[in-house]
């Protein structure tokens, strides 16, 4: 079951948020990430795209049930995407 959906734009490229490791990448960090559950595409995250991963924009958000969704300052309708500096 799809409990929800997030879809985040990420810079591979760009140094992660993580301050013990400042030269690595999001890419680099992605890939330790994925390598931690080779049994299944993806990996558990809690909040965003994952511990340290520099996100820069989320333009989807789903929930189940509930079609699309906005919030108070509807950062979630697809006119308007939430975006980090």
């Amino acid at each position: 079951m799809i409990h929800h959906v997030l879809a985040f734009v990420i810079d591979p490229d760009a140094k992660t948020e993580l301050d013990a490791e400042p030269e690595l990448t999001n890419g680099q960090l992605m890939e330790r990430l994925h390598a931690e559950t080779p049994d299944r595409d993806g990996w558990s995250c809690f909040g965003m795209a994952g511990d340290g991963v520099k996100v820069n924009a989320v333009p989807v958000i789903w929930r189940r049930g509930r079609g699309r969704c906005s919030t108070r300052s509807r950062a979630a309708s697809r006119s308007n995407p939430v975006t980090r500096s």
